[in-house]
C-alpha cells in the first residue's frame, strides 16, 4: 500500500515542526564578540540549523509534488525541481 494524501500532509507538519525548531534554535544563539573557539561553535550549529531548514524545505517540495501526482493535477514525468 501507497502512501495517502493525509499521511503526506503529516509529514509536510512534521517538517514544519523541524524547521519551527531549527529557527527557535537559531534565534537563541549569542550574538556579538566570542572567543574564537566559541564562535566556531557557533558558526557551526548555524551552519547546522541552516541546512536543516533547507533540507526540510526540500523535503515539503517533494511531497507536495507528490500530492499533485496523488490528486492527478500532475504526473510522474512532469518536471518536480520546481
Amino acid at each position: 500500500m501507497g502512501l495517502t494524501i493525509s499521511d503526506i500532509e503529516r509529514d509536510i507538519g512534521g517538517f514544519n515542526k523541524r524547521i519551527k525548531r531549527a529557527k527557535a534554535k537559531l534565534a537563541r544563539l549569542p550574538t556579538g564578540r566570542l572567543p574564537y573557539q566559541g564562535h566556531r561553535k557557533i558558526q557551526k550549529v548555524r551552519r547546522d540549523c541552516q541546512a536543516e531548514i533547507e533540507h526540510c524545505k526540500g523535503l515539503i517540495r517533494y511531497a507536495e509534488w507528490g500530492i499533485e501526482i496523488r490528486k492527478g493535477l500532475r504526473n510522474l514525468t512532469s518536471d518536480h525541481t520546481g
